[in-house]
């Protein structure tokens, strides 16, 4: 029954745009006086979270989200309309619409691909599909990951005793400028030792590279239900490293990635991972991060760039499980 009511609400919200867009058409003189190279309207609902956003030539414009659960399909055109006219635009002057395509809720899903296909239709304009694990791993990227590294890979005490971050030379380093110079003397007489601790640098360096143990990944979550989470896993230049999938987590999950490598948790999935993967050391969590449309625009950006665009009529969202409703 509530498959039903998505896809019949679905259709309707299409229609409502239809009607609105063409009541209210641009006029011709305006068209020719008010170029804008890329202005992409971004939505968000696969999860409590509604959240639309402007991007003008990939810098964010405006964002307008609320949480509510059960209420996208209430408030999403509103959401939609007023940020397009609270900001002095037209409809018919948006280049692309950019869908948040899941995995994730399935009436949430459901609710923003029919609002962008319904729109997509009326302007004739391409849709864009972001997965919403990249777009959460993007954000968390932009905000926190700097930080984060240099702060994981220079603690506060190494930063306090290193002389590169103090300002001040330690003793061992006050050296008698006449050793400098016979040290000096001595890498000269023997230029065959320093080519070959120069290779020894580089085999250490690829290998290292193959087996990037201090390497910190990303996992953003979202919650399946009951103990199930929907994750993927990426590196800190958002490349997938672990495609989308759903994982029942018990005392085994993510135990081999998390014994080479620092992984940080996030998304609405991790609450319920956190007694149990908290027993690792390189498990690190970040509270209150959500899926948003701020970061769906900005990888659509690149997207729109690259002409890479989806067949409005015969896209469906990437579920990757049925009817998880939130």
């Amino acid at each position: 029954m509530n498959s039903y009511w998505v896809l019949g609400s679905g259709f309707c919200i299409q229609m409502l745009l239809y009607f609105l867009i063409t009541q209210h058409p641009i006029p011709s003189t305006q068209k020719l006086t008010y170029f804008v190279m890329s202005l992409i309207l971004s939505i968000e609902t696969s999860t409590k979270v509604c959240s639309v956003a402007l991007h003008e030539q990939g810098i964010l414009v405006a964002r307008n989200e609320i949480i509510a659960e059960k209420s996208h399909g209430e408030i999403l055109t509103v959401l939609t309309k007023n940020i397009i006219s609270g900001n002095g635009f037209n409809f018919n002057q948006i280049d692309a619409i950019a869908i948040s395509k899941g995995p994730g809720s399935y009436t949430g899903l459901r609710i923003g691909t029919s609002t962008a296909k319904g729109l997509c239709y009326a302007l004739e304009k391409p849709l864009i599909a972001i997965n919403t694990l990249q777009a959460m791993a993007y954000g968390l990227n932009q905000q926190f990951v700097k930080a984060t590294i240099q702060q994981l890979q220079f603690p506060i005490s190494n930063l306090k005793s290193d002389p590169e971050y103090s300002g001040r030379n330690s003793k061992s380093e006050r050296r008698n400028p006449k050793d400098e110079i016979r040290n000096l003397k001595s890498e000269i007489r023997n230029p065959k030792g320093e080519i070959r601790k120069a290779k020894s640098e580089i085999r250490k360096a690829k290998s290292e590279r193959r087996n990037p143990k201090s390497e910190i990944l990303i996992c953003p979550m979202l919650d399946a239900r009951r103990m199930e989470v929907f994750y993927a896993m990426f590196n800190t230049s958002n490349e997938f490293i672990k495609d989308t999938s759903a994982e029942i987590i018990d005392e085994f999950s993510f135990k081999d990635v998390l014994s080479a490598s620092k992984v940080i948790f996030f998304g609405d999935g991790m609450d319920k991972c956190r007694p149990i993967l908290s027993k690792h050391e390189n498990a690190i969590f970040i509270d209150d991060i959500f899926p948003s449309a701020k970061n769906i625009g900005y990888l659509a950006t690149n997207r729109y760039k690259e002409n890479d665009f989806e067949d409005v009529a015969y896209f469906e969202p990437f579920y990757l499980k049925d009817f998880v409703s939130f």
